[in-house]
């Protein structure tokens, strides 16, 4: 068959942010956060379309070139129907895809303005180029002229691909409805790559035995393996099957285990009973052939296709599966079990139940030692030999939460693909280091490396300078912070618990969201998504009847949407703002979060918090307190007030109580110093070379304006934004940009302020 060479441009337009687009060939885009995981959304896309439309257009180039330049063009701007032309010309940035046919000829594709012309000659291509790009601005405003300009960095990636190649006799019709919900579990290709199943030869042969004659559901914890052993079980069967046609001289059966989900089954229907027309269909085909459905969750086939489970997915599916017209492999977990004996009875007895136990530390260092050296004889790679010890060190130490092997054997995978695509000369080797490894651990959970290496110490008293200088004359809380600091370094927390739980307690504006903060960043702001540390729940949200409810599961029967936060970042600080105005039920529904670091909603689905710091904030007790302003505080009087609101069972499951002081009029000082010192190393200051300069008396004032009995240091910075900030902007904007530096008394802005108020 012939093959064809798409070319996908894959653009850097920010560290998380990068897209592929196909150049020439089937239309094809994707936004990921790396750039391979955009490509591979491309180069799957355009797989799937080799495989279902293999008719369509496909380039006929062979080599394809990534190429820039500059055009001057002139703005229009537009009012109703007339159009003025800017004063000048400015040059613009344009890449290109040149592409050469064998006669010499040139394709040109400028991407970014979605045009393509054909070029008979070389030296002609950069007047073509001026006229297309001049002609395409003279049609745009400024706003869509800038989403043209290219990124910084962007490259050209390549799909090979083979149309109908595939296409076997008694191969399913790629329009047929088992294609268009599923995909074949074991694609025959010779270049594709098989997952390890080190270690589960006992389970696969079970598996393999057992779908033979009933449908099979295997049991496990997220990440231990279920998906790579029902794959393995499904490329046996296809094995026997292949094996038993030439034995017979059949004709080669097509493929008879095909994967899918609970939402393809259901995707693009719009009435009700198109999915039930749709799944017959599957479920004729599938008989038609022998085959078996293997689908990823349990509980999302109760959850969805109905209002109910009772008009579900699985009650449509249940009396097929108990007949045997159809056979499922499906995964879940064992609180998804006992959720989906609950919600449908009888729907689980339709299956042969299959245990999958988590590996354990020695086999899943087996598993990534055995990757690593695979990759070392495929891809001419050194390994250093601690590689495969430190990756399980720090995924049982840091993350004994998550059943092995799944984490190990991504974070290999893409350490892996990462050297691959490393540029390099012909000879020169790429060498895997332990360093390597902890470094992209490190993108992943947001740890610093202080904590991750053994070899590293951490300094207590830096730990407490760097929470002091964050939150100001809190010595209670900021010992805290640092004794979760250092359990986590040390390597003693609970690996069945949270990290920490912990009750802040003061009046507001006294920093008890600052330091949750400053935990988030210390511990987890190293990841690749630094702004997502921290999950905030406003609890005075879920005072009612169904808080529960609302605080687990999203409307539309998801999981809420700070879960799914949580589950793509299990290592954040979970801060529960206002805990006491949170229901009873919302605080029984937490006891077992807190306890056992475990959440399950009414579908069975866990979310993990053993990776989490969960930190409730609370104003209990702050107006027991006998001082108003800068005074003291009864402590006993505070912990009298907690005690009556809070029930000892709750209590009994904190690391700690924190209680936070009052602000005192030198703390109120030092809070103001360090807001000026922040504000002159902001950026557009420093680039101005702006010198501020301020005195004790400035900081007094400060303190006195922006400082409030009843809300604590809060309003402070919005006194410096509006007494200092603003009238600095004013002062820049009508002062010409010079190359001197520019000096600013604050005492002369929080003069004039006193002043005017006078």
């Amino acid at each position: 068959m012939t093959s064809y060479k798409v070319p996908v441009l894959v653009s850097r337009y920010a560290d998380d942010l990068y897209t592929a687009r196909v150049v020439d060939g089937p239309e094809a885009d994707a936004v990921a956060n790396s750039a391979t995981a955009a490509f591979d959304h491309v180069r799957g896309h355009v797989k799937k379309q080799a495989d279902r439309e293999p008719q369509q257009y496909w380039p006929k180039i062979d080599e394809y070139e990534l190429g820039n330049t500059s055009v001057k063009v002139r703005l229009f701007y537009r009012d109703g129907k007339r159009q003025f032309p800017a004063s000048r010309e400015m040059k613009i940035p344009v890449r290109y895809v040149l592409g050469r046919y064998v006669d010499q000829s040139v394709e040109c594709f400028l991407v970014d303005y979605d045009l393509v012309f054909h070029c008979p000659a070389l030296r002609e291509l950069p007047q073509l180029i001026d006229e297309a790009v001049r002609s395409a601005a003279a049609r745009i405003d400024s706003r869509q002229l800038s989403a043209a300009t290219p990124p910084g960095i962007s490259e050209l990636r390549y799909i090979r691909v083979r149309p109908k190649e595939l296409q076997e006799p008694n191969e399913q019709d790629t329009d047929s409805a088992l294609t268009i919900v599923a995909d074949p579990v074991v694609k025959r290709k010779r270049n594709q790559k098989r997952r390890l199943a080190l270690h589960r030869d006992g389970e696969i042969s079970n598996v393999a035995e057992a779908i033979r004659e009933a449908s099979v559901l295997l049991v496990g914890e997220s990440g231990c393996g279920k998906t790579t052993i029902a794959r393995a079980a499904a490329g046996h069967h296809e094995v026997i099957a292949r094996e038993l046609a030439k034995v017979h001289s059949l004709p080669i059966p097509p493929p008879l285990v095909w994967q899918t989900s609970a939402e393809n089954l259901i995707a693009g229907m719009q009435y009700l009973g198109e999915w039930e027309q749709r799944l017959e269909q599957v479920i004729a085909e599938l008989e038609s052939i022998g085959g078996m459905l293997v689908v990823s969750s349990l509980i999302d086939l109760v959850r969805l296709g109905g209002t109910q489970p009772t008009d579900s997915l699985a009650a449509f599916l249940m009396p097929y599966v108990r007949r045997g017209e159809v056979r499922l492999i499906v995964e879940t977990t064992p609180d998804e079990l006992d959720a989906a004996r609950r919600l449908l009875p009888g729907w689980v007895e339709c299956f042969q139940i299959m245990t999958i136990d988590s590996l354990s530390q020695q086999q899943t260092r087996g598993i990534a030692d055995k990757m690593l050296k695979d990759a070392s004889r495929n891809h001419r790679f050194d390994v250093e030999p601690t590689a495969a010890e430190t990756v399980t060190r720090l995924f049982s130490q840091f993350v004994p939460y998550q059943s092995p092997p799944r984490g190990v054997v991504e974070l290999v995978n893409d350490v892996i693909e990462d050297k691959r695509r490393q540029p390099r000369k012909p000879q020169q080797t790429v060498t895997v280091t332990a360093s390597d490894l902890l470094d992209r651990f490190t993108k992943l959970t947001g740890l610093p490396e202080a904590l991750l290496r053994d070899t590293m110490t951490l300094e207590c008293d830096d730990v407490q300078d760097y929470f002091a200088g964050k939150v100001i004359g809190q010595g209670q809380a900021v010992a805290a912070a640092v004794n979760v600091v250092l359990r986590l370094k040390a390597g003693l927390c609970d690996p069945r618990r949270p990290v920490a739980t912990l009750l802040f307690c003061g009046p507001t504006g006294v920093g008890k969201t600052q330091l949750a903060r400053s935990l988030a960043d210390y511990l987890f702001g190293q990841s690749d998504s630094r702004d997502k540390t921290i999950v905030r729940l406003d609890m005075s949200e879920y005072g009612n009847w169904d808080a529960v409810d609302r605080l687990l599961v999203a409307p539309d029967g998801e999981v809420a949407a700070w879960i799914g936060r949580l589950r793509a970042k299990p290592m954040s600080v979970v801060l529960l703002d206002e805990f006491e105005k949170a229901s009873p039920e919302v605080h029984d529904c937490l006891l077992s979060a807190l306890d056992e670091g475990r959440l399950t909603d009414r579908f069975g689905r866990t979310t993990t918090l053993c990776g989490s710091i969960v930190i409730m904030t609370s104003n209990v007790g702050s107006r027991s307190s006998k001082a108003v302003g800068f005074s003291g505080q009864d402590n006993r009087a505070m912990e009298r007030a907690i005690e009556q609101e809070f029930r000892p069972e709750f209590l009994n499951r904190l690391d700690e109580i924190v209680k936070f002081d009052p602000l005192e009029s030198i703390v109120i000082e030092q809070i103001v110093e360090k807001e000026l010192a922040d504000l002159a190393q902001r950026e557009t200051l420093r680039s101005r070379r702006v010198l501020l300069r301020w005195d004790d008396a400035v900081v007094k004032r400060l303190a006195s304006m922006g400082f409030d009995p009843l809300l604590g240091a809060r309003p402070l910075q919005r006194a410096i934004e509006r007494e200092v900030v603003s009238k600095i902007a004013r002062r820049l904007l009508s002062t010409p940009q010079e190359s001197d530096a520019i000096s600013i008394d604050l005492a002369e802005l929080v003069s004039d302020t006193v002043a005017s108020k006078g």
